[in-house]
């Protein structure tokens, strides 16, 4: 009788097997679709965070992830086991590696999401997103390889832009297909001021008002609730009040002999029915909302007066959501309010609102008052691959103009990461962080003189 090689293996090493078996297919499963290769690294230095630098270093990478990060070859040690394997090749290559951009504000997105046919504010970019396969969306797919050569790492992709509310948009992590893989926060895109063609203080306060009717719905159903648990009671009540009636009535109809009745004798009535309470009616633009007010979706709003960003202060406080202000032209005047309300501010670096006709309006000069007031603040494109290949040049203007280097480079990588739900992926380099990254030379990658590459995954 003849025996497989695997029942030749003894019980531990069936038991190490199944185990190594289980563990790479989780490994695999957690990793972005299109990434096959294991490689590793070497570069003159790294800015492993932006106060934590490394050199030289070397980075070991496997599907899109970075599986380890040190000033040694760590793969060189690795070559037996159990199942012992060559050695991955080793990519020299001079300058200094970074973690890529996470682009929180810009207008990439699927040709198909505005011809789903639902209304705007019910439209979800999940539901249009392309297939994870070579050649599903060359347009998206462009868009994307473009967003990567300017160091784009991931990005928020909207429903829509210029309405009150366009939808559900998602932020991405970008597969070996340059295509957007769903990842992290999902929320309400939503436009208020100039951005809907209407006076500012009547949009804020029109989204007040559907905030507040969906919460007056949702008491609505609790009455209902009430109503149908007493509504239950009286119906009980009522069968029994019937059924007595009923007996009642078989006992007169016994005693009386046919055809006769008793003088001034009055017909007695049956008991009412109660009626069953009428239910709400549910809808779907207002389900959005709800989950909104119970921490399921965030709400990212477009707003530039301060008017109107104080509103969206109060409707955050009222029914808890989890706001971002996006744009903020005059955010910096109520930059108190938006620290004290921990209300973040991704402020779009091109353009700049016309700074050329108002220098107290520059970017350099918003940037200052939020981060002196302590507000989280976040430096995105705001426009497509024109926009994006120009924002690390435009950040590097803050840097030129005395600004803190950490704190300009976290408003390109950690602080969007963090308000996209992305920070363990991206944000910085290290172990399970996504390995889309950037090489620049020099001291920065805010010297604008030096050369800067994109990394793609492999």
């Amino acid at each position: 009788m003849l025996i497989g090689p695997a029942l030749k293996q003894r019980p531990s090493q069936l038991l190490l097997t199944a185990l190594l078996s289980l563990v790479l297919a989780k490994g695999a499963a957690a990793q972005d679709p299109g990434y096959e290769r294991s490689y590793v690294i070497r570069a003159d230095a790294a800015w492993i965070s932006p106060t934590e630098r490394m050199s030289p270093v070397f980075v070991g990478v496997a599907k899109g992830k970075i599986e380890w990060v040190g000033k040694t070859n760590r793969s060189e040690g690795q070559r037996g086991g159990l199942i012992p394997t060559a050695p991955p090749r080793v990519i020299e290559v001079q300058g200094t590696l970074a973690a890529g951009i996470v682009d929180a504000w810009c207008t990439l997105g699927s040709a198909d999401l505005l011809g789903e046919g639902r209304e705007a504010p019910t439209r979800r970019v999940l539901d249009s997103l392309p297939l994870q396969r070579g050649n599903e969306d060359p347009v998206l797919a462009a868009q994307i390889l473009a967003a990567r050569d300017s160091g784009i790492a991931a990005l928020y992709l909207s429903s829509g832009w210029g309405r009150l509310r366009s939808g559900v948009g998602t932020a991405a992590a970008l597969s070996g297909f340059d295509l957007p893989v769903p990842r992290g926060l999902q929320a309400l895109d939503c436009a208020v001021g100039s951005q809907v063609g209407a006076s500012a203080t009547y949009a804020a306060q029109d989204l007040r008002e559907a905030f507040d009717e969906a919460q007056d719905w949702r008491d609505s159903q609790d009455e209902y609730q009430e109503k149908l648990t007493q509504y239950g009671k009286d119906l009980e009540e009522y069968q029994k009040k019937l059924d007595e009636f009923v007996k009642k009535s078989a006992e007169k109809s016994g005693d009386k002999k046919e055809g006769e009745k008793k003088e001034g004798e009055k017909k007695e009535d049956p008991p009412k029915r109660p009626e069953r309470p009428k239910e709400p009616r549910p809808n779907t633009a207002r389900d959005l909302l709800l989950q909104a007010m119970d921490g399921e979706l965030g709400v990212r709003v477009a707003a530039d007066d301060p008017q109107d960003i104080l509103q969206l202060i109060a409707l955050r406080e009222k029914h808890g959501l989890d706001l971002t202000i996006l744009g903020g032209w005059w955010a910096d005047l109520v930059a108190a309010e938006l620290a004290a309300a921990d209300v973040p501010v991704i402020l779009a670096a091109l353009p700049d609102h016309h700074a050329r006709r108002f220098p107290d309006r520059s970017l350099v000069a918003r940037w200052r008052v939020l981060q002196a007031a302590g507000v989280r603040v976040a430096l995105a494109s705001g426009g497509g691959e024109s926009e994006q290949a120009l924002l690390l040049a435009r950040a590097g203007e803050l840097v030129a103009a005395g600004e803190d280097p950490d704190l300009v480079w976290a408003a390109l990588t950690e602080v969007p990461a963090d308000l996209l739900g992305l920070g363990g992926e991206y944000g910085g380099i290290g172990e399970g962080r996504s390995a889309s990254l950037i090489l620049f030379q020099g001291n920065s990658p805010f010297d604008a003189s030096a050369s800067l590459k994109a990394h793609k995954p492999r």
